[in-house]
């Protein structure tokens, strides 16, 4: 079977674009062309974090002051087609991905589209496409096949190119205009501008790297999460779950979460542990009910920072981040189908038919909005923003 290689677009000099329309083949790029902006209105530019957040804290911080319930649903933006992972929200703009390859850049006030198109015009047919990411005002995109591009949007032309010869096995994360990610389920790949770096031994390994302090953490099948410099992909250290806390679904699916000095992982068969950031040791553990479906960590305002976890089976289970002490558990009643966030003082989870924010002081319902399969994606210019199919709906607080 042949290898699947990875490719890295990079979209530059995005301020000032004309809206352009989508490629052919696309069903939305009729409605992209009819969609244009004003004249007046400009494309600002990428924001110059990390975006979305490297460390996998699930925390949208200083954009959710003000945001706590009550809520009302705002505007409603159409991407025009199916959204195949997270978009980046930055400066009132969403950067979109869809799974047929096309990539679109849409205003969140007017809904117009200012840019999109195939990612590979040329050759009339679709790539998958994973998460987009920001990086100082830059916007890179990896799929699952093709080459390493950096793509100059406003000339619609190619920067460079770089075939890295790998399959990409989840969303990648960038830091300090480097992008990382997994390839073939067992090495990390560092990306700058063609330059390459793999770190290999991780053991099996299908989700995405986590970043903070110049170090990377990767959390593997086999129950273990590895520390790995980002300067020159050396391994730091490797601690070792299933050993020191056995069960029998000892692996992790999910990213770690990195703050507050500790790496938060939580295993498949319910084992949440906090490890050192510097050295590996464990802190201290716990353990939910159920499957976890994601995790986050927060220090809200005017509560202890703590470590949410939501399983699958809809137990929302809040942890000191500090001593490991349950703080909390709120019953969704529902499975959850969508990651988890949390925005200000709310936990955001989502079901089949509803979406529900819970208040993390009082651990009571704060909020629920009759639509299901909704992924929060961020916190910009006092709205919150939910991803579904095809269509981003906003969150903004209710006045009057």
């Amino acid at each position: 079977m042949k290898p699947l290689r990875a490719l890295a677009v990079v979209l530059l000099g995005l301020a000032g674009l004309a809206g352009c329309g989508g490629g052919a083949g696309d069903p939305g790029a009729s409605r992209a062309k009819e969609a244009r902006p004003a004249k007046s209105e400009r494309l600002p530019p990428v924001s110059k974090r990390s975006l979305p957040d490297p460390a996998h804290t699930s925390y949208f911080r200083a954009a959710g002051n003000g945001l706590d319930p009550p809520l009302r649903e705002g505007r409603t933006v159409v991407t025009h087609a199916p959204i195949g992972a997270p978009p980046v929200i930055a400066n009132g703009v969403a950067y979109v991905v869809s799974r047929r390859g096309y990539t679109r850049i849409v205003s969140l006030d007017t809904g117009h589209v200012f840019w999109g198109q195939l990612t590979f015009p040329a050759e009339g047919r679709s790539r998958e496409l994973t998460a987009p990411v920001a990086d100082n005002g830059q916007v890179f995109i990896v799929t699952d096949d093709g080459y390493e591009i950096a793509m100059g949007v406003a000339e619609q032309e190619y920067e460079w190119s770089f075939d890295t010869n790998a399959q990409v096995d989840a969303p990648p994360i960038t830091a300090s205009e480097i992008t990382y990610f997994i390839a073939n389920r067992t090495t990390l790949i560092a990306l700058n501008e063609g330059n390459l770096h793999r770190t290999r031994g991780l053991g099996v390994v299908t989700c995405s790297p986590s970043y903070d302090n110049r170090r990377l953490f990767v959390a593997n099948r086999g129950g273990s999460v590895i520390s790995i410099g980002a300067r020159r992909g050396a391994i730091l250290w490797r601690a070792d779950t299933g050993a020191s806390l056995p069960s029998g679904e000892a692996g992790f699916s999910l990213a770690p979460a990195v703050a507050l000095g500790h790496v938060y992982a939580a295993r498949g068969d319910g084992a949440v542990v906090a490890l050192d950031e510097k050295s590996g040791e464990l802190a201290w553990h716990a353990r939910v009910e159920g499957a976890p479906e994601s995790l986050a960590v927060a220090g809200a305002p005017g509560t202890p920072a703590a470590v949410y976890v939501v399983s699958r089976q809809g137990r929302l289970d809040a942890f000191d981040a500090r001593s490991g002490k349950r703080l909390w558990r709120y019953d969704v009643g529902k499975p959850v189908v969508a990651p988890m966030a949390v925005v200000g003082h709310t936990a955001f989870v989502s079901t089949a038919g509803e979406t529900l924010g819970i208040d993390v002081r009082t651990a009571r319902k704060a909020f629920r909005l009759p639509r299901g399969r909704l992924t929060p994606v961020g916190a910009d210019r006092g709205r919150i923003y939910l991803a579904g199919d095809d269509e981003l709906v906003s969150l903004e607080a209710a006045r009057g």
